[in-house]
């Protein structure tokens, strides 16, 4: 089985959403981590 080389990675296309969709992502994680600091703090 071949390996890959940096040269296989740099050719990959890696799809990065639109803007607004990745601030969408941002606001749903930090909703998420605020609710997890919420439950950290009630140890």
């Amino acid at each position: 089985m071949p390996g890959i080389n940096r040269q296989d990675v740099y050719k990959q296309k890696i799809p990065i959403p639109h803007i607004e969709k990745q601030q969408e992502i941002v606001t749903r994680l930090d909703k998420e981590m605020e609710a997890l600091e919420g439950v950290r703090l009630l140890r």
